[in-house]
């Protein structure tokens, strides 16, 4: 018998990659769902297997990913199947309870014949780019996020990581970004050291990058993920000179994805700062993680 695969992913980009409830690229319960519809697949008991995209979050960026699996997945818009009243939700991650007609869900449904495979694990498909080199050693940093509101918008941002070391700087982004498709206007362009290779045409290119670098330095946004993916310590910052912000809200947010268990941030090596209320302590930490 052949099945029809639905896998429940709504949210943010982020989410996909490390959320508790998905982290199809970090988490165990995700990375073993992926795992065995590999095994399922390559046992020819697939027919169809497919996941929503959600316009408002990195839909790009998530089709990206999901179509350079070594499954074949499905990206299904998000209104050809769910109405807003089945996955509207507050802070986290909101999965359907529900699946297409005709589908089984991943998470709540697998099939036994499935469910008792060996886990043929996926790993996530970063993609080095061609024709760059890269040194040794170097900073990645971004200023974009998936809304302006987020967005770095300080220069000062970078004349203050100079000050804290001379490690080479790669900057990167824009890929990620939701409806928004600008740039920030901070750039690393003139200082020494330093690359702006934005936009980053592809998302798994952009995280080749930041997995291969020694710290991540970024507005709030996915690329925290890289701490718990590739054991890369992520600083992110709260720019407050970005008046295109609700800082209460910001922070509020920052301080669930911090403390609660969405993605654990507490367990791994990952910071988030005032901007530039807590100048000092975010010098202090890039000193002591670029040793």
């Amino acid at each position: 018998m052949k099945y029809k695969i639905f896998i429940p992913c709504l949210d943010g980009f982020g989410d996909m990659l490390i959320a508790n409830n998905a982290g199809y690229f970090a988490r165990k319960i995700g990375k073993d769902i992926l795992g065995k519809l590999h095994t399922a697949y390559n046992n020819n008991l697939i027919e169809d297997i497919c996941v929503v995209i959600n316009p408002n979050y990195a839909a790009s960026a998530m089709k990206e990913v999901w179509e350079s699996l070594p499954i074949p997945i499905r990206c299904v818009p998000l209104e050809d199947l769910f109405s807003p009243s089945t996955y509207c939700g507050s802070i986290g991650n909101i999965l359907p309870n529900t699946s297409p007609s005709g589908y089984l869900n991943a998470r709540t449904n697998m099939p036994i014949d499935i469910h008792k495979l060996q886990s043929n694990i996926i790993d996530f498909p970063y993609k080095k780019p061609e024709d760059i080199t890269f040194p040794d050693r170097y900073i990645f940093f971004t200023a974009e996020a998936g809304s302006p509101a987020r967005f770095l918008i300080d220069q000062e941002i970078i004349d203050t990581i100079r000050l804290a070391t001379t490690c080479n700087i790669i900057q990167g982004g824009a890929k990620i970004v939701r409806a928004y498709h600008t740039l920030s206007p901070i750039t690393v362009t003139g200082y020494p050291l330093t690359v702006d290779l934005r936009p980053i045409p592809s998302v798994l290119e952009m995280l080749w990058i930041a997995k291969n670098s020694i710290l991540v330095i970024s507005s709030v946004t996915s690329l925290r993920a890289m701490s718990i993916m590739a054991n890369v310590p992520v600083i992110e910052l709260i720019d407050h000179t970005n008046s295109n912000k609700d800082m209460n809200l910001t922070k509020e947010v920052m301080n669930d994805h911090y403390t609660n268990t969405t993605y654990d941030l507490k367990n791994h090596d990952n910071w988030w700062y005032n901007w530039p209320e807590q100048t000092s302590e975010f010098i202090d930490k890039i000193t002591e993680l670029i040793k």
